[in-house]
């Protein structure tokens, strides 16, 4: 008996060796199904970028204003008066070189045994007493194990970020309002805009703004098999590193749908996925909101960490991007963007 111990102890011993060598891999654990849904459906544009209010049209999460992280402790920003705010989030970790290299982080049958079950976002309306919407403080916790932003937790900083999916002759206004206000941005662009607009990502480039990758076509990404999000991401990454000599490693998927399977994808090739905390009606040329009353709506949502997405088509908020950046620091917030 001592023997089959002996031999039974040095087996184990030597399995336990394998996988943390990375001989072995161990199997992720199961997903649970959420038992929440803090995600609003989004209007499809085809070929443009459009997004419905992500203000009025909410499922809230359950009730309670602060969610609790894994151990049961309340998450909340760090406090002002001590929090380091002057380190701005990273990328996904992983270098930008590799991001065609297929598996990275997870193998084709890990990412297939992911829940592929497409979910809208939008922030909603319901806030926690630091002005956090309750929505994206609830995903931030289940899923930012991949890499994915919907608010920067523990950071008093605002981060602006603008979709791109067409030009429509505000966009270099927007980054104008920016360099005189010292402030930088991430502009989320399709493969289209950048193929037709080159003077004009290569002047966010020159301004130290980040180029986001938006897609190839625009299209919801759990509706696609992993090779093609993969060739959605792909796509434009490589147009952009050949023509403007840029690694791009943030992502933003068209219309904000998503599921695990696809951030765990998009996180497989290097990149971090960024929602939004914050965005309103502002992407139909036709129907703008009045310049007043957008800027009452974007300085009201002001909070710590918050990730604000303003469509570049909108004139409206090339008018008002100015004040509200002023407004922003006269709240006490930094303007930051992320760090590779």
């Amino acid at each position: 008996m001592r023997r089959i111990a002996v031999i039974l102890t040095a087996l184990a011993l030597a399995a336990s060796t394998l996988v943390s060598c990375g001989i072995i891999k161990k199997k992720p654990a199961e997903t649970t199904s959420e038992t929440k849904e803090a995600a609003a459906t989004e209007t499809k544009g085809s070929g443009s970028d459009k997004t419905t209010d992500a203000s009025t049209e909410q499922t809230e999460p359950a009730t309670g204003s602060v969610s609790d992280d894994e151990s049961g402790k309340q998450t909340e920003p760090v406090d002002e008066t001590t929090a380091d705010t002057s380190q701005s989030p990273g990328g996904a970790g992983r270098s930008t070189t590799d991001v065609t290299k297929y598996g990275t982080k997870y193998t084709p049958e890990e990412l297939a045994a992911l829940e592929n079950n497409c979910k809208g976002w939008g922030p909603g309306t319901n806030v926690d007493e630091y002005n956090r919407p309750a929505g994206a403080v609830y995903y931030q916790s289940l899923y930012g194990k991949y890499d994915a932003d919907f608010i920067i937790e523990n950071n008093k900083a605002i981060f602006l970020t603008f979709d791109c999916g067409y030009e429509n002759g505000n966009t270099e206004k927007i980054i104008d309002t920016l360099n005189e206000k010292g402030a930088k941005g991430v502009f989320f662009c399709t493969l289209d805009f950048v193929k037709n607009n080159g003077e004009i990502v290569q002047k966010m480039i020159d301004g130290g703004h980040i180029v986001g990758n938006h897609s190839v076509k625009h299209v919801s990404m759990p509706s696609l098999s992993v090779a093609d999000m993969e060739n959605e991401i792909i796509g434009v990454h490589e147009y952009v590193k050949e023509n403007f000599g840029y690694e791009m490693f943030l992502f933003r998927p068209p219309m904000g749908e998503f599921s695990e399977r696809s951030l765990a994808a998009v996180q497989n090739l290097g990149y971090r996925t960024v929602e939004w905390s914050f965005a309103y009606a502002d992407w139909d040329p036709d129907n703008q909101m009045d310049p007043a009353v957008a800027l009452e709506k974007v300085k009201a949502s002001a909070c710590p960490g918050e990730i604000v997405l303003l469509h570049a088509v909108s004139a409206t908020n090339a008018a008002i991007l100015g004040d509200a950046i002023d407004a922003f620091r006269q709240m006490g917030f930094e303007l930051k963007t992320y760090a590779r």
